[in-house]
């Protein structure tokens, strides 16, 4: 079988944080001298586009024998496009691997590799593996879990390279079939040796859908954050980690087809992230407007 999603959206292109400074104190052989970070604000209407491409080829199986496997193959690209190619942004992403699909479970294991090109220049690679779990309960309740593991090969800057495990947790539940509700927690460890991507995060979400009558749904989501630098420079006064809260929601209008078959939606996130050290503290906000149609 072939499944096939396309999402397409205005969003800003470019920087959506507003800093509480641009100002810094740092240590130089024991002196705190003051300093200013020179920081780019500027931001630009840009196209996003989110797709994807899935073939699935089931295997043999003997006569009664319990679930269905399967060997899969995904294709995915994830292209921010503005006017300016400053703020082009492109992923180009495949996995493939062995799906099996039981009464109430589906586990997969995939490995998986990926290029990002920023302004048109090759950026960063990465080559890794991922297992993910799901299981369905007859209450509504479902569970799934992944963890992955990913070698990354910056091209800009040797320093950046190194690599990253990602631990994701999530139960949610449906209610009454129309709606859901769930948490979900997210680890993130990169270990490079450039001080400021060196960190390890976690990120505790609790989300749900709501379908009302009119053929709208919403989506909301509240988070908190954390983010822990194993290695901060020795130039901070301060410590640099990182405390983050902040809200989504996507609304899509369900009954409404455009362009054969393209369902509109909006979407708006809003995030604070604290830091001891105030000019990396910030505001940061997310709009986007767009439309999305699964094959």
């Amino acid at each position: 079988s072939l499944d096939w999603d396309i999402d397409i959206a205005l969003v800003e292109a470019g920087s959506n944080r507003t800093y509480d400074t641009d100002d810094v104190t740092l240590n130089f052989g024991g002196f705190a001298l003051p300093s200013t970070l020179d920081r780019s604000d500027d931001s630009e209407l840009g196209l996003q586009i989110i797709t994807s491409v899935e073939l699935r080829r089931p295997l043999a199986v003997p006569p009664g024998a319990i679930g269905r496997p399967s060997l899969f193959g995904r294709l995915e690209l994830n292209s921010i496009d503005a006017a300016g190619s400053r703020f082009d942004d492109l992923i180009l992403g495949a996995r493939g691997g062995l799906r099996f699909v039981g009464p109430t479970t589906t586990t997969i294991l995939a490995p998986l590799t990926s290029q990002r090109r920023i302004a048109g220049e090759r950026f960063e690679d990465t080559v890794g593996l991922s297992l993910a779990h799901e299981r369905r309960f007859s209450s509504g309740l479902f569970a799934s879990g992944a963890a992955t593991y990913s070698d990354i090969e910056n091209d800009i800057r040797d320093d950046q390279s190194g690599h990253q495990v990602q631990l994701f947790l999530s139960l949610s539940r449906s209610i009454g079939g129309r709606s859901a509700v769930g948490v979900s927690w997210t680890h993130t460890d990169k270990s490079v040796a450039f001080d400021l991507d060196n960190a390890r995060s976690n990120t505790l979400r609790v989300f749900g859908t709501v379908e009302t009558g009119n053929g709208f749904a919403f989506q909301p989501s509240v988070f908190v954050g954390d983010k822990h630098f194993k290695t901060p420079s020795p130039l901070f006064t301060a410590d640099p980690d990182e405390r983050s809260v902040g809200a989504d929601l996507r609304i899509e209008k369900r009954d409404l087809f455009l362009f054969d078959g393209f369902t509109p939606y909006a979407a708006i996130g809003y995030e604070r992230v604290s830091s001891d050290v105030d000019a990396y503290s910030y505001r940061s906000t997310d709009v986007k407007v767009g439309i999305e149609r699964r094959f």
